[in-house]
């Protein structure tokens, strides 16, 4: 399923989808997995919603903003509310200021258990939880987006959204 920004949409317009009831145990976890996809120019938002009543949650619990590239990503969320709560999902795709973005989404999976990380592509701040070995070693890697500092070194953009905008880690 997709989304775009061309005509007759406008830009602020939102589309919403909703997964069934999910039944939960008490202080157990889930793992929310899908695949998205967000190319053009004017892409806008893909908002995820957990939900445990009636009510539609006021702030998204994860949000994805502008183009990644003209490929599919997958993402992982684990779900947890420490109690015995039923909840659902929503994806909300927001259109973009202009003519030129689609968004889609494509094999969502709700599974027992948390999700448990089996790659990192450095778009976290916290680097997937890695850490610099500074006692044994003489210097450390180092996130970047872009080019690096150095004049001709390094890569120009990071290899899993393939723009200047991604991250990866690099040493010099």
């Amino acid at each position: 399923m997709y989304i775009d920004s061309s005509n007759p949409n406008r830009k602020g317009q939102k589309a919403r989808i909703t997964s069934v009831t999910n039944s939960k145990s008490s202080n157990s976890y889930h793992c929310l997995k899908f695949a998205y996809y967000m190319y053009g120019d004017n892409v806008g938002s893909l908002n995820i919603y957990l939900g445990t009543s009636s009510n539609m949650p006021t702030f998204p619990s994860t949000s994805i903003t502008g183009s990644k590239g003209n490929t599919w990503f997958r993402q992982r969320i684990s779900v947890n509310f420490n109690a015995n709560v039923d909840f659902y999902v929503v994806f909300e795709g927001v259109v973009g200021d202009g003519l030129k973005g689609s968004i889609g989404l494509d094999d969502i999976q709700i599974e027992d258990g948390a999700c448990i990380r089996t790659t990192c592509d450095f778009e976290d701040e916290n680097i997937c939880n890695y850490t610099n070995d500074v006692q044994n070693t003489s210097f450390n890697w180092t996130r970047n987006s872009g080019p690096t500092n150095s004049f001709s070194t390094g890569p120009s953009i990071d290899h899993t959204t393939q723009t200047s905008s991604g991250h990866y880690m690099y040493i010099e």
